[in-house]
């Protein structure tokens, strides 16, 4: 069994630390974000409100943030999360999210 106990980003690694097979671990990742830019043809990916985007990959943090600051002023051309340590753990451990059950309310 493999889960994290905590995740943060350091420059353009990712310091994770967790458990594997029941070993405490801790390790570096270098973690190649994905965002997303709009398109007018069906790609598959779609924001909340409906709008094709699609997946831009970047081989660093740095590059991917510096992306997102040349369109600073037009942020409706730059779609996804730029909190990568929530990211890499969505796409990491997808098992261990918990959605909660909104019906209930």
């Amino acid at each position: 069994m493999k889960f994290y106990t905590h995740v943060a980003q350091w420059g353009n690694q990712l310091l994770v630390r967790g458990y594997k097979d029941g070993v405490r671990s801790n390790y570096k990742v270098k973690y190649e974000p994905t965002l997303y830019v709009p398109v007018k043809k069906e790609t598959g990916f779609t924001t909340l409100d409906g709008k094709n985007v699609n997946p831009m990959k970047f081989l660093t943090i740095k590059e991917a943030k510096e992306f997102v600051e040349l369109y600073s002023s037009q942020p409706h051309l730059v779609f996804g999360m730029t909190q990568f340590p929530y990211t890499y753990i969505a796409e990491q451990y997808p098992k261990h999210l918990h959605v909660p059950d909104l019906t209930a309310f």
